[in-house]
């Protein structure tokens, strides 16, 4: 994202990210989808330090709400200990009084709603809510996605039964689990299992070009179509029978 480029401060880090969201020809539906090194996340952590004492007062969280999130979503990707910024946020959400935890929530949801991102079909309304769709946002890194494009290639490969079905649905539940242990959410995880199901079936048909298939498939990330587009057509042995069939 090049915030390093200049010495941003947290409130021009802010608006940033929120002009990067809005630029529709970037088709950006998850945070995860900003191209946010690991020094850009240790940039932006650094600034929010400046900030920590007061991200329970309203005004603060309100004001760099989108710095705050996207840090959390990243720490997700790259960091896995319990000291973890997401960790540490979500621990102090969690101490926050009633009136502070509705005020987070409906700040935390606007944000998702005006900048278009998704929300994985979850209602957010508790804070527990909000912390795993923050957590999902972190998008499922390459080893991991293709990993389940793997299990897809081989089911379709195997006939679509409808008990291979439900194995599959286990099977990638439990990569996703593995993938985001903080999730505890099933919606969440059957939601991602049957887009990414279909995804990959309309992929491999060769029927549709990578613009339609971003328009078709709006909660997905956009990185994790471009490479399901990708992957098919340099991996799957299944394209031609797909497109027979679909």
């Amino acid at each position: 994202m090049n915030i390093l480029d200049a010495d941003f401060t947290l409130y021009q880090i802010e608006q940033t990210l929120e002009e990067r969201f809005k630029t529709d020809e970037k088709m950006l539906r998850t945070i995860g989808d900003l191209d946010l090194t690991y020094e850009d996340y240790k940039y932006l952590v650094l600034k929010l330090k400046g900030i920590s004492k007061y991200i329970t007062k309203i005004e603060v969280f309100e004001q760099y709400k989108l710095s705050i999130i996207t840090a959390m979503v990243f720490s997700v990707r790259y960091e896995k200990s319990t000291k973890s910024i997401y960790q540490q946020i979500r621990k102090t959400l969690n101490k926050l009084q009633q009136h502070q935890l509705r005020f987070v929530i409906r700040v935390t949801t606007n944000v998702f709603y005006e900048l278009g991102l998704s929300t994985y079909g979850v209602e957010m309304n508790t804070i527990n809510d909000i912390l795993e769709v923050i957590a999902i946002h972190a998008n499922l890194s390459k080893e991991e996605q293709n990993i389940i494009f793997r299990m897809l290639d081989n089911y379709y490969e195997e006939g679509e039964d409808v008990l291979l079905e439900e194995e599959l649905y286990e099977k990638m539940n439990a990569e996703i689990h593995k993938a985001y242990p903080h999730l505890t959410h099933n919606t969440i995880n059957l939601s991602i299992c049957y887009l990414l199901k279909d995804l990959y079936a309309s992929c491999s048909s060769n029927r549709y070009t990578l613009n339609q298939l971003l328009m078709q498939y709006n909660q997905l990330s956009k990185k994790l179509i471009e490479d399901c587009y990708d992957w098919t057509r340099t991996y799957s042995s299944n394209k031609n029978r797909l497109a027979q069939v679909r």
